[in-house]
Formats: structure tokens, sequence, C-alpha cells
């Protein structure tokens, strides 16, 4: 099949831009099936105070696929400048756009069958260091993990959906393209990014807001929730701010003429317009990752050091006893 042929030759003829893409995904596939796995794998359930890891994990597994399927969209636009030229040539020798839409349907496929085969390899190997740690961290001697099916399905179908998205989207770029326009898209020079001055302060709204809820929220059943849209909006927020914002502060920086019109500002400001169009979103993700990491240590450590002042806190003596009518004074001797 001429279709796949051409599929596979683009994947190994660009090999220096797509085995980082496999890379970044096969990671992506690991950590999820780990979240997968400690939820479905192990009796994390059935042990005291196992709902709530079970809540802040389901918590963190929104955090990493909503991340990921933003990353796997932005990296794979890497890719497509290189791919809009081939497709061009293939139009010019005669494939329609029904054919061309097989090879970006057939390339990504090969790239998901890839990333997700060895993401779960991976995953599978790591997920038994992951039980044995929370084992420690939470002294759960009792917590065992037995291997099933379901997160393996389910970190499939939802790394399927991406890909699925990120097919269609390839797809309708094709929908009033012609080989020339496709040649010439291709070759075309880089032109400076347009700043969309209200999408920039709406970034840094939703993002004050994020961690406005995130801060002020307490802890109670319903602060999952909150938490799960302070994520939602941080993310937002910061790949606003990385993607747009950044363009409009350095337009911004651009107008100043007494700042812009000197050497080392003005090739400065210059560079990082184009720079920040190009790895916007790739800084966002690294940031919110970042902050993740931290969060999630501070918050561990925390609450392992500080595990005697709670029990001190929440019950001071060894033995209470609880009743519904008064005592008297010689109970509570």
């Amino acid at each position: 099949m001429i279709q796949f042929k051409l599929a596979y030759h683009h994947l190994v003829k660009n090999k220096n831009q797509s085995l980082p893409f496999i890379f970044s995904n096969t990671i992506w596939v690991a950590v999820v099936y780990i979240f997968l796995a400690m939820l479905y794998d192990t009796n994390l359930k059935n042990i005291s105070f196992g709902a709530i890891a079970v809540a802040l994990m389901q918590l963190g597994l929104g955090f990493v696929i909503l991340v990921s399927g933003l990353a796997i969209i932005y990296a794979e636009q890497t890719l497509s400048k290189q791919r809009t030229k081939e497709l061009g040539l293939y139009s010019m020798l005669g494939l329609n756009k029904h054919n061309l839409r097989q090879v970006i349907g057939i390339e990504n496929l090969l790239f998901y069958a890839i990333s997700t085969g060895l993401g779960l390899i991976i995953g599978i190997t790591f997920s038994k260091l992951s039980v044995m740690s929370l084992r420690v961290l939470l002294n759960f001697e009792h917590l065992h993990q037995t291997l099933t099916i379901k997160p393996i399905a389910i970190a499939a179908i939802i790394f399927a959906i991406i890909f699925l998205l990120l097919t269609l989207y390839d797809f309708w770029g094709l929908r009033h393209i012609n080989p020339i326009t496709l040649w010439h898209k291709a070759s075309k020079a880089e032109t400076v990014p347009k700043g969309h001055t209200f999408l920039a302060i709406t970034g840094l709204i939703v993002l004050i807001m994020g961690y406005y809820i995130s801060i002020s929220s307490r802890a109670s059943l319903s602060a999952f929730l909150q938490m799960m849209v302070a994520i939602m909006l941080v993310v937002a927020g910061t790949y606003l701010i990385f993607i747009i914002g950044s363009i409009v502060f350095l337009k911004l920086l651009k107008q100043n003429e007494n700042y812009y019109y000197k050497p080392k500002n003005f090739i400065a400001v210059a560079n990082m317009l184009f720079r920040m169009k190009q790895n916007g979103a790739g800084l966002a993700t690294i940031s919110l990752l970042c902050t993740a990491t931290l969060v999630s240590i501070i918050a561990s450590v925390s609450l392992v050091a500080g595990q005697n002042n709670l029990l001190n806190l929440w019950s001071q003596r060894d033995i209470q006893i609880v009743s519904t009518s008064p005592i008297n004074l010689v109970q509570n001797e």
C-alpha cells in the first residue's frame, strides 16, 4: 500500500523530529498508566484513609491527562511544516485529498501504536516501584498490586481519543488546500506573531482566579471539586500567558522606542518574539509540570513530617469517650 510506505518513509526520514515526539508521548502514556494502575490494580480503597488517597490520585490523573493532551497536540505541530511540504509534493504527483488523509491517518496511527506500546511497557515496569514507594510513604503494609487489563485498556483509549482529535485537526487543515498552496505554505517564511490583548488579559484573570480558588479552599469533601476547577483554570491561564501574553508583552516593549532601539534590547526582543511563538506552549507545559512536582513534594513531606502534630491536634488524649448525655464528676475523673 503506497500510503503506508509514504507514511513510514516520512517517519523514518524525519527521525530527528519523530523520535523526540515518540519519546515525549511514551513518557505521557507511562505516567497516565501508573496513575491508573494505582487506582485500579491496588487495594488502596480498602485501606484506612485510602479513599482520600484515591481522590487525590484522581485529581492528579485529570491534571496529567489535560496537560498531556495539550502537549501532544502542540508537539505534533513541530512536525507539520515538513509534512506539509511533502504532502504538497505528493499532491503534485497525483495523490488526491483522500489519499493525503490516508497518509496522515496512517502516520498518526504509527505514532500512536509505537508511543502507546512503549509507554505501557515502561509504565508496567515502574508501577511496581510506585506502589512500593506509596506503601513506605503511607505505612500501608497491606497494600499490594495485581496486574489487570483495565488500566491498560483505559490508557490506550485515552490516548486513542487524543490522537483521533489530532488526526481530525490535520484533516481539517486539508479541506481547502490545493497542491500549490501546500507547497508555498511549507516554504513560507516565519511571520511576526500576532498578539491579542484581550486573550492575554483573559489569561491573566483566569490564572489569578485559579490560584485564588486553590488558596482559599478549605479541607472538605467539596474541596476536591474546587481543586479540579482551580487546576483547569491554572492550566488554561498558564498556556494563555505563555503563548499570547508573552507576545503582547514583547510587543509593548517593541513599541517603547527608548527601550527597543538599542542594540542589545533590539536583538533580544526580536529573537524572543519568534522564540515565544514557537516554544510558548512547551514552556507552559514545563512550568505546569514543575509547579505540580513542587506542590506534590512539599505536600507529601509536610503530611509525613507533621503527622504527629496532626494527631496531637485532633486527638489530644489517648482515649476519648463520646456521649450524647452530660457526664458527672466521677465519669469525668
